[in-house]
């Protein structure tokens, strides 16, 4: 077992404490919030503060999960059946040390078809699963889109981002993980496959939500009346 894990270690790059925890949880996604944070050296923060992170980490997913049911540019309080159902079954792991790290834990039916060589694998994927892919897949759509919005000065870039999972609520959600007191800090999101499920990412997806790209999220949610779509655009040029 320590040959496996110096193995995964190098060829994941990640510690093998983190590796040991997926294991164990091999039957979920494992989602991780980790903020680049002065005051979360010694793996704590204020209360306020984590409270803060925690909250916006759920409305991350819930955005991920209501995009996974009909992607929108903004979802109002209303949110699809399917998405408060599988909210109430995400749940929070332990917290992890290595600044402060949330974790998400979202389980996955296990994949029992062995698809076979040459026939396409036609089972759907489980709900579970769509909403961790829309999460990726939007996470890598939000920093092209930042930066796009940023040189242009158009809010186009994330409404052509929408399908991919990208959405007022989500950036909302980056933002609150970041800004606190009025600073802006890096937030790295990162996803661990359930071990039960294949997948056609890489084991483990990193995101980097840079400090740079949070007043852009901050303004997307105004933007989503008419009146505010071109606010933005004091941001061209930064």
């Amino acid at each position: 077992m320590t040959d496996a894990l110096k193995t995964l270690e190098i060829a994941e790059d990640r510690d093998q404490t983190e590796i040991l925890a997926d294991l164990s949880v091999s039957a979920s996604d494992v989602v991780r919030v980790r903020l680049a944070d002065p005051d979360a050296r010694d793996g704590s923060l204020p209360l306020e503060r984590a409270s803060e992170v925690i909250s916006s980490s759920y409305d991350m997913v819930l955005a991920a999960a209501c995009a996974a049911v009909d992607p929108k540019y903004y979802f109002s309080s209303r949110k699809p059946p399917a998405a408060s159902h599988y909210m109430r079954n995400v749940r929070m792991g332990q917290t992890e040390r290595g600044s402060f790290v949330v974790t998400i834990l979202s389980r996955v039916t296990p994949d029992l078809v062995r698809p076979q060589a040459g026939v396409p694998n036609d089972v759907p994927e489980p709900f579970e699963r769509k909403v961790t892919e829309r999460l990726v897949d939007a996470l890598a759509a939000i920093d092209s889109s930042a930066k796009a919005a940023i040189a242009t000065g158009n809010i186009d870039t994330f409404e052509r981002s929408v399908e991919q999972g990208v959405s007022a609520n989500l950036c909302d959600a980056l933002a609150g993980m970041s800004e606190t007191d009025g600073t802006e800090r890096d937030v790295e999101i990162s996803v661990a496959w359930a071990r039960v499920r294949p997948t056609r990412h890489s084991p483990l997806v990193r995101y980097q939500v840079g400090r740079d790209i949070v007043p852009v999220l901050r303004e997307v949610p105004e933007c989503s009346s008419p009146e505010h779509r071109r606010k933005i655009s004091k941001f061209a040029g930064r």
